[in-house]
């Protein structure tokens, strides 16, 4: 043991970083889940996604009552209100061009959503603003919506353009299959839909 002592002693500097380099790292692997933790987003989050909202009440889908901003998306009146931002590729009124370029007409829902049942020869605009046909239930006001916010990118919304065509899909054959065993009416995938935007 004494030949050992003096060795201990003896540790050159790069010995001495090594041994600090150590236990810094290893004190940062014990710190980093703890700050992954508290960069997480809050727990009410989770309803801007179907299996989230499903989980916090499964049993009363509409009655959530409080919207929640972070998950990015915009009512139909933002939509109604700034036409100018609309998306590329999506038109509230028809754009008329210098000929001979031919003008862009309004985007119609069948175009919009890929599927020709429905309202699919109504313009977004006019389901936005619920002239576009019988929506008792607002759901396809808030489906466009929905999609407009899906398909700009900048708001970072929690559902995508194709989760949107499906649920308009489902919704229009009666009903729309939230998860196994969870079937949504109009009036309940609206319900879910607005807590996904403010």
């Amino acid at each position: 043991m004494s030949n050992q002592e003096p060795q201990n002693k003896n540790k050159t500097t790069e010995e001495t970083a090594v041994e600090k380099r150590r236990r810094f790292i290893k004190g940062a692997g014990i710190a980093a889940p703890v700050i992954m933790a508290l960069a997480n987003r809050p727990a009410f989050g989770a309803v801007c996604t179907v299996s989230g909202f499903i989980s916090v009440d499964p049993g009363n889908v509409s009655a959530q009552g409080h919207v929640v901003s972070v998950c990015g998306g915009k009512l139909p009146s933002y939509w109604i209100n700034n036409q100018d931002i609309w998306p590329s590729g999506y038109y509230p009124v028809p754009v008329i061009h210098t000929p001979p370029t031919p003008d862009t007409p309004a985007t119609l829902m069948g175009g919009a959503f890929n599927f020709s049942g429905g309202l699919a020869a109504s313009t977004l605009l006019s389901v936005l603003q619920g002239t576009g046909g019988t929506d008792t239930d607002s759901v396809y006001m808030y489906l466009t919506s929905a999609l407009l916010n899906a398909a700009s990118p900048s708001f970072g919304y929690s559902l995508t353009v194709a989760e949107i065509q499906d649920m308009y899909k489902q919704i229009f054959a009666g009903t729309y299959l939230a998860a196994p065993g969870v079937s949504w009416t109009g009036a309940q995938l609206a319900g879910f839909l607005t807590q996904t935007m403010s």
